[in-house]
């Protein structure tokens, strides 16, 4: 009877079958990475699409583009409203255009009708479940803002009226669903009886009541929305609730490290930015001077008149 042996492996051939699917590893990591940057890239860029074309189907609802946050009849000057005003903002206003419309009910209208305004939203059990709500359309997906937690506290609202950003904040990490997206005020929002900036404003801020064929800059060159961070990417000083998603300026330029008062990104390099024509593009980040900067105002102011450079965002 013949005996046949079964030869195993070596020591030597194992370390280097081992070696070569560590480096096969090594090869794949990146590109994976790169291709769940790109879908996080590509999902942000559709969010803020799907946001700008709510915004349209709000005006053809409505007859104007949403308001940039719910004061009132009676604004407060300054803007420091506290409990006195609802301070509900454009976002809220636009979840019946992204498929939200159950939740957008559990708001009492008193927060959601500019007309008829109440106190504040967060003086109301109801508003306060409804703001509790996860919208993912409002998240970018490179960011863990629904999760994480910020050293100072999460805004209940946040506006622009210039030439200052006013905001309220619970402390702490309160589980308020949150968003990575904000409107756009321009320079530093509508200040009234200032027409040197007046131009520069976009088309929200408090009680706005914009119409698109009434930017003069044009649809297609004017921003609508933005992304937003509240702070530095890895250790932010506030994160915002969609609830009370109001104004951010752009005075203060697009930094490379984002700021509480800056539009701003996860994105390696870029911002993304909406148009009232419902188009996204990404925009580098910019200083407070030079060609750069002055095109990042022209694009986010609605009626300035200049006229844009893209090559230079």
């Amino acid at each position: 009877m013949r005996k046949h042996a079964h030869r195993g492996f070596t020591l030597i051939e194992l370390l280097v079958v081992i070696a070569i699917i560590a480096v096969l590893i090594g090869l794949l990591l990146p590109a994976v990475q790169k291709v769940r940057e790109a879908a996080a890239r590509l999902k942000c860029q559709n969010n803020l699409k799907q946001i700008c074309l709510a915004a349209a189907n709000y005006e053809s609802a409505i007859g104007q583009l949403p308001p940039g946050i719910i004061y009132g009849s009676t604004k407060p000057s300054p803007y420091w409203g506290g409990t006195n005003y609802p301070s509900v903002g454009a976002l809220a206003m636009l979840l019946p255009y992204i498929e939200q419309d159950n939740l957008f009910k559990q708001i009492p209208t008193q927060y959601t009708n500019p007309s008829v305004p109440g106190g504040a939203w967060w003086g109301s059990s109801a508003a306060i479940n409804a703001a509790l709500t996860r919208v993912n359309t409002y998240l970018c997906p490179a960011d863990n803002a629904a999760t994480m937690a910020p050293t100072v506290g999460v805004y209940a609202y946040i506006l622009t009226a210039g030439p200052s950003i006013y905001g309220e904040y619970f402390g702490g990490n309160v589980p308020l669903g949150r968003t990575n997206y904000a409107p756009n005020a321009g320079y530093i929002g509508y200040p009234a009886g200032d027409p040197g900036t007046a131009a520069y404003a976009g088309p929200y801020y408090p009680d706005s009541t914009s119409k698109t064929h009434t930017i003069l800059d044009g649809s297609s060159n004017t921003v609508a929305f933005g992304e937003y961070l509240g702070g530095p990417a890895n250790n932010r000083d506030y994160l915002l609730a969609w609830i009370g998603a109001g104004t951010v300026a752009t005075a203060w330029g697009l930094p490379d490290t984002a700021q509480w008062y800056t539009f701003g990104s996860v994105h390696p390099g870029i911002v993304f930015f909406g148009f009232n024509d419902g188009s996204v593009r990404g925009i580098r980040r910019v200083g407070t001077s030079g060609s750069g900067y002055n095109n990042y105002l022209y694009v986010t102011g609605a009626n300035e008149g200049g006229v844009i450079n893209f090559n230079s965002l």
